[in-house]
């Protein structure tokens, strides 16, 4: 008997796939949570900036526009439907693991038979086919990715830094006053996010997004006023997610902020603007180099895979090849090839489970005009009201 591959890469690569779907999954929702802050950060109808900046300040915020349109178009309804297309695959390679595993109990029981030892062969055929196809879609998949957040999202990052050191050297800038704001802006941020009540398990990555977005609502002229409140939901929001906007703390650091914003000109207060849109910026940037290295793991994970099942075909084949010789040396092999195929029907089985009705619902933005002080009895029957639109229209619209 020939040296027989066991599946050991095969059940890594399942464990691997059954932990980052999970990962994947919600690096995908905070990535849509900051691409909606950023199309409201973006969205800057006039600026006080001198006229040798302002073009080139506009083209940053054209360039983010634009980086966040390529996601959509070229990346986002392939990852929304990876889990999808996971599940497929997974239900169709046990359905044919169990095919395998009755041809190959029949064979050792009853003897070679050449109908049921072409069954055989066929199972393995439509696994090895099905992994070898979803492998070749993660690679290019992984590919679009990395291209994305290694190159695309780091030029343009680079570009809006650059602007903002070179408007923090105007003579006009105060850049202690800027960080002074910046950083009362943060405080009010974190405890917006942290006094958010989740309801019925509501993800804590819509939280950031709504504790964000709510934050340009509640600050005075001239840091609001830019751009509209925006809530980000699910079509259950209202029943999910509430925020408390009547923190006693919210509202202190709300008054530290209009206290502070009123000592800045106007060409500080559009410099603290660009501050917030950049940190909004690099978050996203931190979420799209995230789900490129877990893509990385899901594509090597599926090449593994491949390796063990055409490993495992090929001594398939040699084993009904010395069964039909005659030879005890396939039977030998063949009774090796069951306890390695019952192991990957088991662990394949164990990933049916956890990834079956899993599916990435595309969210919506919601238009709703939020106040500061709203109840959540005042916020919930805001959020009914108003309308809102799926979150690629939004992006793309926008």
């Amino acid at each position: 008997m020939g040296k027989l591959i066991k599946m050991e890469k095969y059940k890594k690569a399942i464990h691997v796939l059954s932990v980052t779907n999970e990962e994947y999954r919600k690096s995908l929702q905070e990535i849509e949570c900051y691409q909606t802050q950023l199309v409201k950060d973006c969205t800057i109808p006039d600026l006080n900036f001198s006229s040798e900046y302002l073009e080139k300040v506009r083209e940053c915020y054209k360039e983010i526009k634009s980086i966040l349109d390529r996601w959509v178009i070229n990346i986002y309804n392939v990852l929304k439907e990876y889990p999808t297309n996971l599940e497929i695959v997974v239900v169709s390679t046990k359905k044919n693991l169990t095919n395998a595993m009755n041809n190959i109990s029949y064979l050792l029981e009853k003897g070679y038979n050449d109908v049921v030892a072409q069954n055989l062969k066929i199972s393995m055929d439509i696994i090895d086919k099905n992994v070898t196809s979803t492998a070749k879609k993660c690679e290019a998949l992984y590919t679009s990715i990395t291209h994305y957040a290694d190159k695309e999202v780091l030029e343009v990052g680079k570009n809006l830094n650059e602007m903002i050191e070179l408007l923090a050297k105007n003579e006009e800038v105060d850049n202690q006053k800027v960080k002074e704001l910046n950083d009362a802006i943060h405080e009010l941020k974190k405890d917006i996010a942290e006094n958010a009540i989740a309801i019925g398990g509501f993800l804590a990555a819509d939280a950031i997004l709504i504790g964000s977005v709510v934050l340009i609502g509640v600050l005075g002229t001239p840091l609001a006023g830019v751009m509209s409140a925006v809530v980000f939901a699910v079509p259950v929001i209202v029943a999910t997610t509430y925020i408390v906007l009547d923190s006693i703390k919210i509202d202190t650091d709300r008054k530290l902020v209009e206290a502070k914003q009123e000592k800045l000109n106007l060409y500080e207060s559009d410099l603290v603007l660009m501050k917030e849109c950049e940190e909004t910026y690099q978050n996203y940037v931190t979420k799209t180099q995230d789900i490129s290295s877990q893509f990385s793991k899901v594509s090597e994970a599926w090449n593994d895979i491949c390796k063990d099942v055409s490993s495992i075909k090929e001594a398939v084949e040699k084993a009904l090849e010395d069964m039909a010789a005659g030879k005890d040396t396939g039977k030998e092999t063949l009774l090796e090839i069951q306890k390695e195929v019952q192991t990957a029907l088991d662990v394949t089985q164990d990933l049916e489970e956890k990834v079956k009705g899993v599916k990435i619902n595309e969210p919506s933005v919601s238009l709703a005009n939020v106040m500061p002080g709203m109840s959540q009895s005042e916020l919930e029957e805001t959020l009914t009201k108003a309308k809102s639109v799926p979150y690629s229209v939004f992006i793309l619209a926008s």
